[in-house]
């Protein structure tokens, strides 16, 4: 199975243990996602949100800045990539 799959399937085996409100076992599921995904912006979402409820505010926060810095970074190089292909094009 390739990295992607397994962060995938830790991601969502923590989805499920959030609604089942096992915040504790949804963090470490979140947590060995991000370990092999550091840039999966989802699992830092997820994992926030699973500290959220668990009461964890500040980490929390950190969880939900760090996917803010991932998107911007994500949507900074969709453009840039962008911008090769146009210059390529003329």
């Amino acid at each position: 199975m390739s990295n992607r799959l397994y962060t995938l399937a830790y991601n969502n085996r923590g989805k499920a243990k959030y609604f089942l409100k096992d915040y504790q076992g949804a963090i470490a599921d979140f947590i060995k996602a991000i370990e092999i995904d550091p840039k999966f912006a989802q699992a830092y979402k997820n994992r926030g949100e699973a500290k959220n409820s668990f009461g964890d505010f500040q980490a929390a926060t950190d969880d939900f800045n760090k996917v803010l810095e991932l998107e911007i970074e994500s949507e900074l190089k969709r453009r840039v990539d962008l911008l090769k292909v146009k210059e390529l094009e003329y």
